[in-house]
């Protein structure tokens, strides 16, 4: 027994006692589904790395908005020690999971159960959970703690251990040797030996608010609906694990979930806030078929970088398969740092047509090697993005675009990003600074993001103030990375108008930089003349 089944058992107890039955036929419907998820947890977190890749492959195409039928089907792949379908000491529990799907329609999803039914409807449901509940039947359903991890700090973990009795809670501690855990995860103290974790289909709040998983809303965001227990509600949090199921995955590149492969590389967002570009890029690589490049260009700091990594994100978690690979390479040598206002300097990047070559020859064929005549021949779909193209050397620029130019646009397109105007080639897709009232809702955002516990009612009392919200812009350009900084450089200081009344003085390095930015932008297009 768990805290939280002890909690639905309590429920139920006084509805028997009080004869209220027709809530008792949702009460026992609740813990029943609520028994299959909790062994859905336990299995997902045991079993799925090691699972086929056909069978993660139908998991996550059931994931979404699973039916009571999925989901037995789901634990059925996951069961790989048939630690629940196969073991003797549950004989019988198969059975009665398989046959609820048909009882399910017949009593609550289709047809007609009226109060005269109540009887047979409540024995079906007592019968399983006599199975369930049966001694040493399974160490999930013995006497386990539930921990709920809140903290980290001087090298130990820290949390709340609820209790099998469902209700005594205790503070919790573990050093951080015994476990890797993950702060906001749930898990389960099994036996005093060893844990497990649930995360993420169960949800504690507090002692009294229990949520178990119901679908995933929005796969792009990990967006995802938990039903209340107990009592009427739901909660929808985004939960980044399910924004990023892959099929497979080798370290260098995965597989997501509608088939599209992806190379391994790192976001520069923690989450991504719309610049406005990433639907003209989407719009370019579906639609267009008169050229093969798209170039997005802009002032550093705008958004470019970012937007094309969540359309890649966008590809991989759409429906529908464009690409069959997606290669995102990045010749950037620097990048500014928001939360320090320095730059910090990039040395694994890559620079030169050779490079390219060789990333994308290993990604797709796991050929090593510098001949180019694999990538030309390729009959399937591939995109490549170069990001920061002004980097290379004036050689290097010429060798890739002699190479790009022997593309086939029925299976080959390409995104550079670059600051540089003159170096715009086939599409063009122009990023931007932001205007003032689009630079306040990137503020907001900016801060509700990096910065959750920041006082958002004061930020807005602040942002009805006219010259407040010039003042931002102005010291921002409209420039996301720099908005971001304000952000960060605010909740240090407590409130905006400290912020942007301090005097935030810039380093060497970081002048030298802007300057390069600004040379990059607007000598190549002839606007300065010497």
């Amino acid at each position: 027994m768990n805290y939280i089944l002890s909690n639905l058992n309590k429920k139920i107890d006084f509805l028997k006692s009080d004869n209220q039955r027709a809530e008792l036929r949702i009460h026992y419907q609740s813990k029943f589904e609520f028994i299959l998820i909790y062994i859905l947890s336990y299995l997902w977190n045991k079993n799925w790395e090691t699972i086929s890749i056909d069978d993660r492959e139908y998991i996550i195409n059931c994931i979404g908005k699973p039916s009571i039928g999925t989901i037995i089907s789901m634990i059925r792949k996951l069961d790989l020690s048939s630690e629940f379908f196969g073991n003797r000491k549950v004989k019988g529990l198969y059975n009665f999971i398989d046959d609820y799907p048909r009882f399910r329609n017949e009593k609550i999803g289709h047809g007609f159960s009226f109060e005269d039914d109540t009887e047979n409807y409540l024995n079906f449901f007592e019968k399983f959970f006599e199975l369930i509940e049966a001694p040493n039947l399974h160490d999930i359903f013995n006497e386990v703690e539930i921990i709920k991890v809140t903290k980290e700090e001087d090298n130990t973990f820290k949390g709340i251990s609820y209790k099998s009795d469902g209700f005594t809670y205790r503070v919790w501690s573990c050093p951080k040797q015994i476990f890797n855990f993950e702060v906001g995860d749930l898990f389960l103290f099994i036996k005093s030996t060893y844990y497990v974790r649930i995360s993420p289909f169960i949800l504690l709040e507090n002692e009294s608010e229990f949520y178990t998983f119901c679908s995933i809303e929005e796969k792009l965001t990990g967006r995802t609906k938990y039903n209340k227990l107990l009592k009427t509600g739901h909660s929808t949090i985004e939960v980044p694990e399910f924004e990023k199921l892959s099929i497979l995955s080798d370290g260098s590149k995965r597989k997501s979930a509608n088939g599209t492969v992806i190379n391994a590389f790192q976001n520069n967002f923690s989450k991504y806030i719309d610049v406005g570009i990433t639907k003209k890029i989407i719009s370019f690589l579906e639609n267009n078929m008169a050229s093969v490049f798209g170039t997005i260009w802009g002032h550093g700091g705008v958004g470019k970088t970012a937007s094309i990594q969540r359309v890649c994100e966008i590809l991989c978690n759409q429906a529908k398969k464009v690409f069959d690979y997606v290669i995102f390479l990045s010749a950037k040598d620097r990048q500014y740092n928001y939360y320090h206002g320095r730059i910090n300097h990039i040395s694994d990047g890559i620079t030169s047509l050779d490079d390219i070559i060789r990333v994308v020859n290993s990604i797709i064929f796991s050929y090593d090697d510098l001949n180019d005549r694999h990538i030309l021949n390729y009959q399937g779909k591939l995109l490549i993005i170069i990001d920061d193209f002004e980097t290379f050397s004036k050689e290097e620029k010429d060798r890739i675009i002699e190479f790009l130019n022997k593309l086939n646009i029925n299976h080959h397109k390409i995104i550079i990003t670059t600051r540089s105007a003159i170096l715009i080639t086939g599409e063009e897709i122009q990023t931007k600074e932001l205007n003032e009232d689009e630079c306040i809702m990137f503020l907001q955002e900016a801060i509700k993001n990096e910065i959750p516990n920041f006082n958002l009612d004061q930020l807005q009392r602040e942002l009805r103030n006219k010259e407040i919200r010039k003042k931002v812009f102005e010291i921002t350009s409209g420039r996301p990375l720099f908005i971001l900084q304000l952000g960060i450089f605010a909740a240090q200081k407590g409130t905006l108008l400290e912020a942007l009344n301090t005097e935030i003085k810039s380093t060497k390095e970081t002048i030298n930089f802007l300057y390069d930015e600004f040379m990059n932008t607007y000598l190549t297009m002839g606007k300065i003349c010497f």
